[in-house]
């Protein structure tokens, strides 16, 4: 039976055959939906259907249509996917370490976005001279036939990405070398974090709070797609009796994460057969479980296992909960004499004395605010009340220094549950197989992880990377401006240019630059500090030339979250520097006559080399 129009719907996969065009015949197309209700009409009363082409759409009577078999990524002559190759599976290793090809089995662990693009390119074919972004890139790539690989060079911005576009089925790339910068939670030393104070045309710019560093990922944490935890079941304990479940009002109090005072970290997490003891120790490395078995009023004994050794418990831990806290004693195994005691402290239990601090921090300041007024007024009053101002400004300077106390507190409570917070990831991390790539985990949601993207994600990604090009020309235009401004001259983009690169290299390649604020945010509404419209791009005070540029928020916003969708990474101040660096870039031309800025090259998969030896026999 010949199939009908309405047995293709929008975006089914087709097989094209018994056409007058012999080359149209065994191409891959995709159905696409009528742009308008004039198209809808006409393609009814014809009794056709419309599929993707390149340049053009196709308008095909359903008898020369068959739906298509499952895309073939397969990159013959090599015997594995690109996908394999990118993500450094085993086979990839093991067949490239038999043949003596050993750079291949590499390629997953780069974390350089060029580095990767252009090395997982040369496994396939000679890099071309790259031509510029063209205007109808989305079509190029959605609706060209055949097994392609596209490499998009987004220079100005300093990413590059690579998809690859398989009959109506596409596979996206890439990896993401994170900031070099360090923050106070990486360790850094008071020279590396950012400066306590910044002010701009008044403006509040910048504070003594470290800026996290973005960490940046390879190739293959970005095919990998996330997974959640599984807790693995338990060896009995050696104690007498058996593992119970604790139920009671403990159970609320101790499933949390616990913080000691000398450093550790352990979670105590609820399962049907009761609480379970779980720590990651790092020196030696080992990760040690048990359940909690009462022990008395407000008291739990631990026996410990290794993961690997279900036999013999490594010790035993001694639980008690006092007031919000918990004291533990560690006994090793075959030992009569329990440890020193240490108290814990639960992540929830000091996020409540950050909120109180908060909250008391608030009022104090409130409080200031009232008695600073009730100053002025009495100020305002006839001579026998300036007893009465002197009072109140009395008071007025008490409550504010009762708010600065206040506010002391809370940036030491905020440092502290950073800390614990940061604690408690790595926990997580050590006990979870693969965790989201970047700070904004939508990006590889929406086309990482390996995985086939349909015709609707790709074409969002690409959307992505042409809406970067044109906010990047308007932040480049701003930006011009402003160096004109700071120098006093009118400025070439090429002047513009080398200006920015004189600031990169004088601080350390970006290294000694701030982006302020880091991401998207609102504005303070605090009294006492000034909101700013501006991001701010810094330099530490004793780097010279000093860099005071800035975007408006309208501009730079938009930007970033834009960029983080596409790489799940937030831009630091050298993406922004770069973007003024390569102004004027439609003029510039590499020796090997490539363009510069916004540019593409396309490898037909389809007609590799046979220069594999035995990988391709």
């Amino acid at each position: 039976m010949v199939e009908g129009s309405a047995d293709f719907p929008p975006f089914r996969r087709v097989l094209l055959a018994g056409l007058a065009k012999a080359e149209l015949n065994g191409r891959i197309a995709v159905v696409l939906p009528p742009e308008s209700e004039a198209e809808t009409q006409r393609l009814a009363e014809s009794g056709r259907v419309k599929v993707s082409n390149y340049p053009k759409a196709l308008a095909l009577r359903p008898e020369n249509l068959i739906t298509a078999p499952a895309p073939d990524f397969v990159t013959k002559p090599l015997p594995f996917t690109m996908l394999q190759v990118a993500r450094s599976d085993r086979k990839v290793m093991e067949l490239c370490r038999a043949a003596d090809m050993g750079g291949i089995g590499k390629v997953g662990d780069i974390s350089d976005a060029f580095e990767f693009a252009e090395t997982l390119w040369r496994i396939y074919g000679q890099v071309p001279a790259a031509s510029p972004l063209p205007e109808d890139v989305i079509s190029l790539v959605l609706d060209t036939p055949g097994h392609w690989l596209y490499w998009m060079g987004l220079e100005q911005i300093g990413h590059h990405i690579l998809i690859e576009a398989c009959d109506g089925s596409w596979r996206g790339y890439q990896s993401f070398k994170g900031s070099q910068r360090l923050s106070r939670a990486d360790g850094a030393s008071e020279t590396d974090i950012c400066p306590v104070v910044n002010s701009f045309g008044g403006v509040l710019v910048e504070t003594s709070v470290a800026k996290k560093a973005s960490q940046g990922y390879t190739a293959r944490d970005w095919l990998t797609s996330p997974t959640t935890v599984k807790t693995q079941p338990l060896p009995e304990s050696s104690n007498s009796g058996e593992s119970q479940a604790v139920s009671g009002p403990e159970d609320a109090v101790l499933v949390d994460i616990w913080y000691t005072e000398l450093g550790n970290c352990f979670e105590i997490i609820s399962l049907p057969s009761g609480l379970c003891f779980h720590q990651i120790r790092s020196d030696p490395y080992a990760v040690l479980e048990g359940m909690l078995i009462p022990d008395g009023d407000d008291r739990f004994l631990v026996d410990l296992y290794e993961e690997d050794r279900a036999d013999v418990p490594v010790g035993t831990v001694r639980l008690k909960l006092v007031e919000n806290c918990l004291e533990l004693n560690f006994k090793a195994h075959g030992e009569r004499i329990w440890g020193p005691k240490e108290t814990a402290e639960s992540l929830r239990h000091l996020q409540k004395e950050l909120d109180a601090d908060r909250s008391r921090a608030s009022e104090f300041d409130r409080l200031a605010s009232e008695k600073r007024e009730e100053a002025q007024r009495a100020r305002a009053e006839v001579v026998e009340c300036e007893r009465l101002a002197a009072g109140a400004e009395e008071r007025a300077v008490e409550a504010e220094s009762l708010a600065t106390d206040a506010f002391t507190r809370l940036a030491s409570a905020e440092q502290r549950i950073t800390e614990v917070s940061e604690a408690a990831k790595a926990c997580r991390a050590s006990a979870a197989p693969v965790a989201a790539v970047g700070a904004e985990p939508a990006a590889q949601a929406l086309w990482g992880g390996g995985r086939d993207l349909a015709r609707g994600e790709i074409a969002e990604v690409i959307g992505l990377v042409v809406e970067l090009k044109e906010k990047a020309q308007a932040i480049s235009a701003e930006l011009q401006e402003q160096a004109a401004t700071l120098l006093k001259r009118k400025l070439e983009p090429m002047e513009a240019a080398e200006w920015a690169q004189s600031l990169l290299e004088a601080s350390e390649g970006g290294a000694r630059l701030s982006l302020v604020p880091d991401r998207p945010s609102s504005p303070r509404t605090a009294k006492g500090y000034s909101a700013s419209e501006e991001v701010w791009v810094v330099t530490e005070s004793d780097v010279k030339p000093s860099c005071d540029l800035s975007v408006h928020s309208r501009l730079a916003f938009p930007f970033m979250r834009s960029y983080a969708r596409l790489t799940g990474e937030f831009p630091d101040a050298t993406t922004l520097l770069r973007i003024l660096e390569l102004a004027g870039w439609e003029d510039l031309e590499r020796d090997d006559g490539s363009s510069v800025g916004w540019t593409l090259r396309s490898l037909n998969l389809r007609g590799l080399r046979s220069e594999w030896g035995e990988l391709g026999a």
